[in-house]
């Protein structure tokens, strides 16, 4: 319940009956979007009022340069570069170093378009026809994007999610990093040498050793950004569910878990 007292000078008093501090948000974490949503009730009465918040100059600098952001789901080039016969009793294939075969479609970038199909990511890799049923093996991912000027340079967070099992991605040629992980999304920092303006070239080898293989967990965990903090628009105590930057199994682990009590309140759906 909301109450407004005008006084006689025309000033105005805003009454809250319920302050969103108050819920015990932190310990029961079904109160989570419940504070989040009383909370930018308040903020946008206030400021249709003529409150100004800490948070509005911070906006306004974003504003005149935006930090760059991409959701890489979508369209990606494929190409199986290893096949290996998938095993009906699940014996598993060991995972082998890249081939030479995938290093040069790497280092050649986004020149080759023979040989390469198109698929959505994410998905299962047998979904994508009937060549890519029953085997295993090795398969690049790879994407085109393009960065402005002003974000050449910079350091990014390149989240590939989740990948099924083992994966090693590449930048403009230059690997930054690999892991192996059937369930939790993974990413780590690019960084801003391997940044430059126009187009960049994003790969992705996945080694599937048996079963299902591919980039194929949620659509809303494949993204490039900018590695800079964050600016701090939401509560001092905001959980993203977005993917941390980590190198360790551990880190990633951290942060699946935590997606099950973050605040991103697009995320949720009336029952």
């Amino acid at each position: 319940m909301l109450g407004r007292l005008i006084g006689a000078d025309g000033g105005v008093a805003i009454f809250a009956q319920v302050d969103p501090t108050y819920l015990p948000a932190d310990a029961k974490h079904y109160f989570r979007f419940s504070r989040w949503r009383q909370t930018r009730a308040l903020s946008q009465l206030l400021a249709n009022l003529g409150a100004t918040f800490r948070q509005d100059a911070a906006f306004m600098a974003l504003l005149q340069r935006p930090e760059q952001g991409y959701m890489l789901a979508g369209e990606w080039d494929a190409r199986k570069t290893v096949s290996l016969k998938e095993s009906l009793y699940r014996q598993w294939h060991s995972v082998q170093p890249v081939s030479d075969g995938a290093r040069q479609l790497i280092a050649r970038g986004a020149e080759s378009t023979e040989g390469w199909q198109k698929v959505s990511v994410p998905a299962y890799l047998e979904s994508y026809g009937h060549e890519w049923k029953w085997t295993d093996g090795e398969t690049l991912f790879r994407k085109v994007i393009d960065v402005p000027a002003y974000m050449a340079g910079r350091d990014m967070f390149l989240s590939v999610g989740r990948v099924d099992e083992t994966e090693e991605t590449f930048v403009n040629g230059i690997s930054i990093g690999s892991s192996k992980s059937w369930l939790f999304p993974r990413g780590r920092r690019v960084p801003g040498a391997l940044i430059k303006p126009g187009k960049n070239v994003i790969v992705v080898r996945n080694w599937d050793e048996c079963i299902h293989g591919g980039m194929c967990g949620a659509a809303n965990a494949i993204f490039l950004r900018s590695a800079a903090p964050d600016a701090g628009f939401y509560h001092p105590d905001y959980l993203s569910d977005q993917v941390d930057e980590s190198t360790t199994e551990e880190g990633w682990k951290a942060s699946y878990e935590r997606w099950f009590i973050a605040d991103n309140p697009y995320r949720y759906t009336r029952w």
